[in-house]
């Protein structure tokens, strides 16, 4: 569906959940049998892997067309630095938000076919709920990853609905 839909962001979710179950197998692997050099290596190397993972986004065509787009969506990037500059503003004034339902009217900005719009998640909820709410949402969000890779990351097996949290940890990472 990611690659039917042209999505950029689903392809950079797709890339990042690729990275991060490398990791936490690796991790995994390492932490049952230590004296396996295989996932030592790869968790030693795991920065440079995921540096190389981002550098083929830079410099490998198809990657970069994926991810940041041949230029064609120009026009969406412009607009979403409109929303940003429309915004942020906005927020500072209003460092309470809005309300609910209220980010749209706030913000005032207008497609070229006269629709309001907000293309960007993060200026949604700061203009809704303000800063102490953007952060306590994302901070909730961060805890939860935490919260549910603290037992992904431990040495402990992952039995029955417990392996759950694997999937689970990165989802959240995701979003």
């Amino acid at each position: 569906v990611i690659l039917l839909s042209g999505s950029r962001l689903g392809v950079v979710g797709g890339l990042v959940t690729l990275m991060a179950y490398i990791f936490i197998w690796a991790w995994r692997q390492r932490r049952k049998d230590k004296r396996n050099p295989f996932w030592t290596g790869i968790v030693a190397c795991y920065p440079l892997i995921f540096g190389a993972a981002v550098a083929s986004t830079f410099f490998v065509g198809r990657i970069r067309a994926r991810v940041w787009g041949t230029g064609s969506a120009q026009f969406s990037t412009q607009s979403r630095l409109e929303q940003y500059h429309l915004g942020i503003p906005k927020i500072l004034s209003h460092p309470w938000g809005y309300g609910i339902g209220q980010a749209g009217n706030a913000l005032g900005f207008v497609d070229a076919a006269g629709f309001g719009t907000i293309d960007t998640y993060y200026l949604w909820i700061a203009l809704e709920y303000g800063i102490i709410g953007f952060l306590v949402y994302y901070g909730m969000i961060l805890f939860a990853v935490y919260t549910a890779g603290k037992p992904v990351l431990s040495p402990q097996p992952l039995n029955s609905e417990n392996a759950l949290l694997i999937p689970i940890a990165v989802a959240l990472l995701n979003f």
